[in-house]
């Protein structure tokens, strides 16, 4: 609905109104998608299949990138309403198959529903077994939680208790990090980069944004099998340095003489690949999978809550 406002918009304050409202939305999904990830994942491929979240959100950003290209022709008053509209496609995909994934098993158990809660492990499980094991594992997980809450401010609880708190900050860092580390500036404003400040034509830079928009999601597939084998830590520390650098690459590309365009052209560009290459498998996965698991159980949908308006936050204010 609100990205067919957006493209019906008659004045900045309805376009303002109607990204709002996308807000609202946009934010729920950021809660709810990497905790129903981790609750219905097995522990041996958790990171993996909490991580698509970010995988198919770059992926979502690149066809984003693909319809820009191929409106770009079409007349000024209207493209950008088409761009806008365009929208509503994906998430009415995503909600005709909604209907047919399973309810969280967990979140069944938590409303007494347990022949609900084994229907929905056996088609989440292989084997009749695993999904009767898991089903008792959370069972006691719940009762260990439900006895935690009683008579507790989990809102408190998240800042007075050491456990807690350490993990409050630790996935607020890494959520702050993944917009403040400058990739909202690549994805929102690189054609503007391209075309502006790097030379660029508009047509190519429209089509040099969508290669940056391609490498986002190419090198965010590695991540799969990366953050549970090589680790969330270990490729945070190794991408912040390479990101750090090919920032500071990118950026003093710019002071190359305009007599030599080419060479400053090859520079801004390749900066910005190598960054979202970096970006990709670390910093773009890592802090929502690292976000759904660092919480104990009966704070995490609070902390997760907390921790995805972060990079929210941060980068509506960027932006300005």
């Amino acid at each position: 609905m609100a990205s067919i406002w957006e493209g019906l918009a008659n004045s900045w304050v309805n376009l303002f109104i109607a990204r709002f409202v996308l807000g609202l939305g946009i934010g729920s999904k950021s809660t709810t998608v990497p905790v129903y990830s981790a609750e219905s994942s097995p522990a041996p491929i958790r990171g993996a299949l909490v991580m698509m979240w970010q995988m198919w959100t770059a992926f979502g950003i690149m066809l984003g990138y693909i319809v820009d290209a191929a409106l770009i022709d079409v007349r000024h008053d209207l493209n950008w309403r088409l761009m806008l509209g365009s929208t509503v496609i994906a998430p009415i995909i995503v909600c005709a198959q909604v209907y047919f994934c399973p309810e969280s098993p967990r979140w069944y158990l938590k409303k007494g529903k347990v022949q609900n809660a084994y229907h929905s492990f056996l088609r989440l499980r292989p084997t009749k077994i695993q999904a009767a094991r898991d089903l008792y594992y959370v069972h006691v997980n719940l009762e260990v939680e439900n006895a935690l809450k009683r008579g507790k401010n989990l809102v408190t609880e998240m800042f007075t208790v050491p456990r807690n708190r350490r993990a409050a900050l630790a996935s607020w860092i890494v959520m702050f990090m993944q917009q403040f580390c400058g990739v909202n500036v690549i994805m929102y404003y690189s054609s503007v980069i391209f075309t502006q400040d790097g030379g660029f034509s508009q047509r190519s830079g429209i089509l040099a944004s969508l290669g940056a928009g391609i490498i986002n999601w190419i090198f965010a597939l590695p991540a799969v099998y990366t953050i549970d084998t090589f680790g969330r830590r270990n490729l945070l520390l190794t991408t912040f340095p390479l990101m750090s650098f090919f920032l500071f690459f990118t950026g003093s590309a710019f002071y190359i003489p305009d007599s030599d365009g080419k060479a400053r052209l090859a520079c801004v560009a390749l900066g910005i690949y190598l960054f979202m290459i970096v970006y990709s498998p670390g910093e773009g996965p890592v802090p929502f999978t690292y976000s759904a698991e660092c919480y104990p159980l009966y704070i995490r949908d609070v902390g997760m809550s907390f921790a995805t308006g972060i990079p929210s936050l941060h980068g509506d204010i960027s932006n300005y």
